[in-house]
């Protein structure tokens, strides 16, 4: 039996490894930046080709450093940033770069839809809004600008890095990432022909939907290290319900934000879906072979994001060093707002046509206090969203979970348990999305149960409130004013 499970998170702005032991801990993890290509302002790709050779190259030195051996792995597990997506043709070549899910190059077909009168019926059916951030459209715009080609397989991220490894054998998603498709019915549970005929995806080839800890076939592709050849392929997740289950929220009603380029938050509402508005969706929180829940989600575009723009445009720190001493010495952004609409706002605004804006700015405003309210506008946009969850489904969050790099930033934290006026828990993990794919891989495996991943697989530090909520509402009240007169909300 081997010993360890080798998972695969490919996000954003990088790909990475992680070795995971049958103690749940991580004994390593290698990473690779890919680039942000951006042919327009707006648009924003990924190239698959480099994603993947970056993982083969990851394979190569995590093999080499560990000294792996064959039988040292016993299966692979995947999680991903969930709807990015692409096409490739029958030799496995993709047509063009992958539309990441922070593009906005689908605006006009989304406000087409819309204006035909088409919400309603996806929303019944999918749980989800008409907006560029989810697939199907990204699919419709690819299929329209190749016409020609015949039968070209579509896939998010975890698909086209399957259909690879397995050297084009398997062709596959897990239930997650279908939901986030605007493609599959969470009624059904299956691919729905009338939302493939309306956004004209008859051609593509969908990939199979599996349960993530079903078997996603097995290593095949010649390219790979010896010692991860023949390996099963099992625990594959989106990121954001990956971080869920590794959180250990399998009970309705416990939550988790994950902090990282956008930030998702996620509750589990159990093993029915309920009808939401107001910005938020409903999502498949996970499928496995002996049950299924939902979750009620509210997905916000820039949070890690705004601040790699502070210190990468605007240069105003260098290292995270500099930007904790920056926020020691800065307790108050002294009433700056940043609105960090970058590529629009997410939930509860839905807004893709919303600019960037820095407002309140005076004489004595500096570099510091902009950075500050980078930091604010995270909490900011986490508590609306908490708020407009409670408010949806008539369940109190006692407590939200939080993980993703951020965390280790415990003023953004504080300032989450003051803005929100609840208990924020932290992990010494900061990677929970590949942990949970993980820990479902070692389901499927035999290596733990549920109640062995909720209770002794992850430990917690605590964060209260400090400030009292009269603090809290001004602050509230602040944000919502700038919102509506920036026209945020449509």
């Amino acid at each position: 039996m081997g010993k360890f499970i080798l998972t695969i998170d490919q996000s954003t702005s990088s790909t990475k490894v992680f070795l995971v032991d049958k103690k749940g801990n991580i004994v390593d993890k290698l990473g690779l930046d890919h680039r942000q290509i951006y042919p327009q302002p707006g648009w924003l790709e990924h190239n698959p080709v480099e994603i993947y050779q970056n993982l083969l190259q990851l394979f190569h030195e995590l093999v080499e450093k560990q000294q792996l051996k064959n039988g040292d792995v016993e299966a692979i597990s995947i999680t991903n940033q969930r709807e990015t997506c692409l096409l490739w043709d029958q030799e496995g070549q993709p047509v063009q770069n992958a539309i990441v899910w922070q593009c906005n190059r689908t605006a006009p077909l989304c406000q087409q839809l819309i204006e035909a009168g088409h919400h309603d019926m996806i929303a019944e059916k999918t749980g989800l809004l008409i907006n560029p951030y989810f697939s199907a459209t990204k699919l419709q715009w690819l299929l329209q600008a190749y016409p020609s080609m015949q039968q070209p397989y579509f896939g998010t991220m975890d698909s086209w890095i399957i259909y690879n490894l397995t050297n084009k054998k398997v062709h596959a998603t897990d239930y997650t990432n279908a939901s986030r498709t605007l493609l599959f019915n969470i009624h059904t549970l299956d691919w729905d022909s009338e939302l493939i005929a309306l956004f004209n995806a008859d051609n593509a080839k969908l990939p199979k939907i599996l349960e993530s800890d079903a078997a996603f076939g097995s290593t095949n592709d010649l390219r790979l290290p010896e010692a991860l050849l023949a390996i099963p392929i099992y625990g594959v997740i989106g990121d954001s319900q990956g971080a869920l289950f590794a959180q250990g929220c399998f009970k309705v009603g416990m939550a988790k934000a994950t902090l990282g380029t956008g930030t998702s938050v996620l509750m589990n509402i159990g093993n029915s879906p309920i009808p939401v508005q107001n910005g938020l969706v409903t999502t498949v929180a996970w499928k496995l072979k002996s049950e299924i829940n939902y979750a009620l989600e509210g997905i916000i575009y820039s949070t890690g994001d705004t601040i790699s723009w502070a210190k990468n445009n605007l240069g105003l720190f260098k290292n995270y060093k500099e930007l904790m001493e920056i926020l020691e010495n800065t307790p108050s952004s002294e009433g700056v707002v940043i609105i960090p609409a970058f590529h629009g706002m997410g939930a509860p605004y839905w807004n893709s046509e919303a600019k960037a804006a820095i407002y309140g700015l005076s004489r004595s405003s500096s570099s510091a206090h902009i950075i500050r309210a980078c930091i604010e506008s995270i909490a900011h946009q986490i508590r609306d969203v908490t708020q407009l969850i409670t408010k949806e489904s008539a369940l109190t969050i006692q407590a939200l979970r939080c993980d993703g790099g951020a965390t280790s930033n415990h003023f953004l934290i504080q300032d989450l348990a003051n803005f929100l006026q609840l208990n924020i828990k932290t992990t010494d993990k900061m990677d929970l999305s590949p942990l949970g794919a993980a820990f479902i891989c070692g389901l499927a495996l035999g290596w733990w149960d549920l109640r062995t991943i909720e209770n002794q697989l992850i430990t917690y530090r605590s964060f209260n409130p400090t400030w009292d909520s009269q603090r809290a509402i001004q602050k509230k009240k602040q944000w919502d004013s700038i919102a509506q007169n920036l026209n945020l909300f449509y």
